[in-house]
């Protein structure tokens, strides 16, 4: 089981569990789980979630660049958010029944979706987050998937742990699935965005 997804930037936003029963899995019996022949930590629909202990907020994840895979249908759920309906929240994971991507950011639901997630099927999904006409966009498997005009700042200081596998907000919305990588930067990036999407 996973107790601690370490941070590889430097800045020590370790994601963390100390409750046991809440840890999501990475061995099953006796194999590390892999999804396209790399490892994969498997998040049980239920309880399981990672938790940095820090309020990273919008501030800090202009762009994103999740690895996941879905294997239940119910619900919504998580892929990482630090809230969700809030003015400084951002939050990306599944909508329910149809199993489509989707992301808040600051108090506005993604209204746009065109590509159904399929279930046991590895998603790339990368997004950007800018004011101005189409300065919310979002990529899966480099195919761009929505694009949206936000007035909002794409500001704020967030109070709620930022959090994978789960909505820390009001703990809930669990994952059910693999998630394998997870990339965070605070500008949007979207010049670099191929050759990130590339090296993962």
């Amino acid at each position: 089981f996973v107790a601690i997804w370490y941070d590889q930037s430097g800045n020590s936003f370790d994601a963390a569990q100390t409750t046991a029963a809440n840890q999501p899995k990475i061995v099953s019996t006796g194999s590390v789980i892999l999804e396209n022949g790399k490892p994969a930590i498997y998040f049980d629909n239920s309880n399981d979630t990672l938790i940095t202990g820090v309020n990273l907020s919008i501030n800090n994840i202009r762009s994103f660049y999740p690895v996941n895979m879905a294997d239940t249908t119910s619900g919504f759920r998580t892929i990482f958010s630090n809230s969700y309906n809030q003015n400084n929240s951002v939050y990306v994971g599944l909508n329910i029944n149809l199993m489509r991507h989707q992301n808040w950011i600051q108090n506005k639901n993604n209204p746009s979706y065109t590509i159904t997630t399929l279930l046991n099927t590895q998603y790339l999904v990368d997004g950007f987050f800018e004011s101005g006409t189409n300065g919310v966009k979002r990529y899966i498997n480099s195919s761009l998937d929505t694009a949206y005009t936000t007035t909002k700042s794409l500001s704020g200081t967030d109070t709620t742990e930022f959090s994978i596998g789960a909505s820390s907000f009001d703990n809930n919305y669990y994952w059910g699935g693999t998630q394998q990588e997870l990339i965070l930067y605070s500008s949007a990036n979207t010049t670099n965005r191929t050759g990130i999407e590339n090296n993962i």
